[in-house]
């Protein structure tokens, strides 16, 4: 498994790839390679706990995850990121409005602001940026909104234990990505 991980990693990564970006890449594509199978699981988190609308929508996760890396390997770098990024706050947005402030969901678009300093180098201003202020634009939208629900989906009426459920898995898995990036990248 090691050695698939390490291939995946190393996914558009050429011989004219500086050593910096290099390093992004390969974060980049062990952090779509991971976040592709949470997705998976925090679908499944989201079908198990009753929020319906949010799980139907999350269901896109691995497909978006593992178009970025297909994307990578194609060298397409640069439209992986910027796919990965655009579509994965915006269907986070859609989702947490869906479940409301209650859940606490929407403190994971401060977490995801570090992977704009995952993806993209500081030689990508610009890309940086906006991976570093598109979750607080988010965040904001959804203060300023009220969480109002978009994209057709409904507000789930999720129970106390259904969000303590919800919100258990999910920074279970922030917590695995964590870990399992810095035993990747640091042993």
């Amino acid at each position: 498994m090691t050695k698939y991980i390490r291939q995946v990693a190393e996914w558009g990564v050429g011989p004219e790839t500086s050593t910096a970006q290099a390093h992004h890449y390969r974060l980049t594509n062990v952090l779509l390679l991971f976040m592709f199978f949470a997705g998976i699981l925090e679908t499944i988190a989201c079908f198990l706990t009753g929020a319906i609308d949010a799980a139907i929508l999350n269901t896109t996760a691995p497909l978006v995850f593992g178009g970025g890396l297909l994307l990578m390997k194609t060298g397409r770098t640069v439209l992986a990121r910027l796919f990965v990024t655009s579509i994965s706050y915006t269907a986070g947005y859609a989702m947490v409005a869906s479940l409301g402030p209650e859940s606490y969901f929407q403190f994971i678009f401060l977490f995801a602001g570090a992977f704009g300093l995952a993806l993209f180098s500081l030689e990508e201003k610009w890309l940086l940026a906006f991976g570093l202020i598109s979750p607080v634009l988010c965040f904001v939208l959804l203060e300023v909104t009220d969480y109002a629900p978009v994209l057709g989906m409904s507000r789930a009426a999720l129970g106390g234990g259904q969000l303590v459920a919800m919100r258990i898995v999910s920074m279970f898995m922030i917590w695995s990505l964590m870990v399992f990036h810095f035993f990747y990248f640091i042993r």
